[in-house]
């Protein structure tokens, strides 16, 4: 089921697997090659993003946005 963005806060998604797509995102992943480990991230989940890499010998960040802030 596709869910427009504003709506998922709307929805239980407990114990559920998500599977969330991104223009920008995507083409962003698919130009990231031999990484040991990638994680996708966001403002509203930054503190477990940062819990999780923050041991790491090193960790490169690739923002994704659109010049219309879209």
């Amino acid at each position: 089921m596709a869910i427009p963005p504003p709506m998922i806060w709307t929805k239980d998604l407990a114990h559920k697997v998500i599977i969330f797509t991104s223009t920008n995102g995507t083409m962003v992943l698919k130009k990231i090659t031999g990484a040991k480990a990638v994680y996708t991230s966001s403002f509203i989940n930054h503190s477990a993003t940062c819990e999780k890499v923050k041991d790491a010998e090193k960790v490169q960040i690739f923002v994704s946005g659109r010049p219309d802030g879209k």
